[in-house]
């Protein structure tokens, strides 16, 4: 969640958002990340901003990846209409490989 947080807020930022360099940008984004998390305690591992921009790829592969089971659940034909919390159950289900739909 901190990685997400301080990727959020530093391409958020109005004034320099992602007009940086992508060095530079992973840069602000580990600063506020380390920042974020000396707030909660000692870190367990030092990382350096590559090892957060890595991290913040499979992140973003992750959530891609559910948000198509999550449009082809809603989109699926279906005999009543689903609340949200039955599109998001499936999505996960299949996104888990549970392939209920």
């Amino acid at each position: 969640m901190p990685l997400c947080e301080a990727y959020l807020e530093v391409t958020g930022d109005e004034v320099n958002g992602t007009s940086r360099s992508k060095d530079a940008l992973w840069e602000a984004i580990y600063k506020l990340w380390k920042t974020k998390l000396l707030n909660k305690g000692p870190l367990r591992v030092e990382r350096n901003a590559s090892g957060l921009e890595k991290q913040f790829k499979r992140i973003r592969a992750g959530v891609s990846a559910f948000t198509l089971h999550y449009l082809a659940v809603k989109n699926a034909p279906t005999t009543r209409n689903l609340s949200e919390e039955d599109i998001i159950s499936g999505a996960v289900a299949c996104f888990c490989s549970l392939d209920v739909y």
